[in-house]
């Protein structure tokens, strides 16, 4: 089994018995993935889908920051033009 994300935070699984692979890779969502890792109980595993998930809500939070302050400035902006009716 080979477990993959991606930079965009997306998740897969792929099943190979040996160089075989059956069948197509499987999007997973994060918490499915981090739920297997803990049943497996594997530290190193945990860890590193920890780290991943970790990352990846530290850029969404970025993210969010940087559009709540694109909204506040187009928001000033707009008051700034005035509430001008142009009839």
């Amino acid at each position: 089994m080979v477990i993959t994300s991606t930079a965009d935070s997306t998740w897969t699984i792929a099943v190979s018995h040996g160089a075989k692979k059956q069948g197509k890779p499987v999007e997973v969502s994060a918490d499915r993935v981090a739920r297997a890792m803990r049943e497996l109980g594997d530290e190193t595993a945990i860890a590193a889908v920890d780290g991943v998930i970790d990352a990846a809500r530290e850029a969404a939070q970025n993210k969010i920051d940087e559009l709540s302050r694109d909204l506040e400035n187009a928001r000033a902006a707009l008051a700034a033009l005035g509430d001008q009716d142009r009839s």
